[in-house]
């Protein structure tokens, strides 16, 4: 995969505070695609359904998955406590794939240290 250098976000809520591959910034005409999963999203079919379609996104687009999902909110995700909760590889790979996503793989990011998963939209 080539490394993007920006990323758009298509999440609720916010980006984390590091990005995967030394990205500095999100903006909205990001080159990739980065999303940060709900902590409600706890099965396959609801994961797939938070990701954006292959087809929507122009030919190429690479589009990253993150293990971790936003904190929840409240008083306890205010203070960080019960952090987000972590997503499987294979489910996130198997979301990108039921999503139309090919070239997929996963990696420890070196820069963030972030578990990643990620694909190319077909084209």
């Amino acid at each position: 995969m080539t490394k993007p250098r920006s990323f758009r976000f298509a999440s609720s809520g916010g980006p984390p505070a590091v990005l995967p591959y030394g990205v500095a910034r999100v903006d909205a005409a990001g080159e990739a695609v980065l999303v940060r999963l709900d902590t409600k999203h706890k099965d396959p079919h609801a994961v797939a359904e938070s990701l954006p379609d292959a087809a929507s996104l122009s030919p190429g687009t690479v589009i990253v998955v993150l293990a971790e999902s936003a904190p929840s909110g409240g008083f306890f995700g205010a203070l960080g406590a019960f952090g987000g909760r972590k997503h499987d590889r294979a489910v996130r790979a198997g979301a990108l794939l039921a999503r139309g996503y090919v070239d997929l793989g996963a990696e420890v990011d070196a820069a963030s240290q972030l578990d990643v998963v990620f694909g190319r939209a077909p084209g």
